[in-house]
């Protein structure tokens, strides 16, 4: 319908013209050179609106950036040309699935900056997002549109989870529970008594010395270092289970994670770039060797293969294994499928 338009206005505009160049050089007279002057400088004025190439647009933004999915960045586009002769379009429009709104400039033979909000809707890394740019002529009767590439280096990283909170709590509690064994017998340190302090550990003694309530810390064992594995199995829930995995890593940065997936190996292990890249497994992957460790696996589920290594695995270390309905039936969470 557009191209229809375009050639609707451009035959329109081409028969007045006609019978304004028939009307002057019949009658002669002022009026007639007159508009016969006006109409031709309109359709110069025209010709050279709507004959910049959009082929020539260069899309760019040097901003690299990691966001979470779900979320909003602020993106500075450059507009710039290729090649050096002029290039000048009126009433341009640059817009896009990803874009929250369209964009209009004027573009007269230099770069133009303009800003977006894009909010991605799918985790991973982003070198170029298709654009399209419409380019209309002075008074808006003809345009012409094109699809360009804005180049682009930006890590989409997952969400937060829904269930982050829940998680997170169930966690830190066995975390609690586990990192230290029972207290000894054994005094570690003298300090003042802080208010939540346990009365029993009270030096009513060395109180009544100082004048003042002195609190006895006890040694306390520590156990073995704990692991967060996630194996990165291909299934139906595997953006879920690794957004809750990613949530857990972000909020204990001080357990080692591990990532196992299909991912590129142009990032160190532990740069969070990694849960942009990773994706599900298609084929067995072997897990680390660990030795006396105690050891979190999370799965999107289970296959034969993967049983077998956590078998192995479990000889010399101690081994707890969620698969997505597993951890959520142990949140307390309902799960849809």
């Amino acid at each position: 319908m557009k191209q229809i338009k375009n050639w609707g206005n451009a035959l329109m505009l081409s028969l007045a013209y006609f019978f304004i160049v028939i009307y002057a050089l019949i009658f002669t007279n002022e009026t007639g050179w007159t508009l016969l002057l006006f109409a031709s400088l309109l359709i110069l004025i025209e010709l050279i609106s709507i004959l910049g190439s959009l082929r020539r647009l260069q899309l760019t933004t040097s901003e690299q950036l990691m966001i979470h999915l779900g979320e909003q960045a602020e993106l500075t586009l450059e507009i710039t040309k290729r090649r050096q002769y002029p290039l000048i379009l009126f009433q341009t429009e640059i817009s896009s699935v990803f874009f929250k709104q369209s964009i209009f400039f004027y573009f007269f033979n230099t770069q133009k900056n303009v800003q977006v909000s894009w909010s991605p809707e799918q985790r991973g890394y982003y070198q170029k997002l298709p654009v399209q740019v419409i380019s209309r002529d002075f008074f808006g009767w003809f345009q012409k549109k094109k699809t360009l590439e804005l180049n682009m280096t930006s890590f989409v990283l997952p969400e937060f989870s829904n269930s982050a909170e829940t998680a997170i709590s169930y966690f830190q509690q066995i975390l609690q529970r586990s990192s230290y064994g029972e207290p000894s017998f054994t005094v570690k340190n003298y300090r003042p008594y802080r208010a939540g302090d346990a009365l029993k550990q009270i030096d009513w003694k060395a109180s009544s010395r100082q004048q003042e309530l002195i609190y006895r810390e006890y040694q306390q064992f520590q156990t073995s270092e704990w692991i967060f594995i996630f194996y990165g199995q291909d299934s139906f829930y595997f953006e879920e289970m690794l957004s809750v995995f990613y949530s857990l890593q972000r909020q204990f940065p001080q357990i080692p994670a591990v990532l196992l997936g299909k991912k590129s190996d142009a990032f160190a292990e532990n740069d969070l770039r990694q849960y942009a890249l990773i994706q599900p497994l298609k084929a067995s992957q072997s897990l680390p060797d660990f030795h006396q460790k105690r050891i979190f696996l999370f799965t999107p589920k289970y296959s034969e293969d993967l049983e077998q290594q956590i078998a192995s695995l479990q000889q010399d270390n101690q081994v707890t294994v969620y698969t997505y309905k597993e951890l959520m039936k142990t949140l307390g969470i309902e799960v849809a499928l």
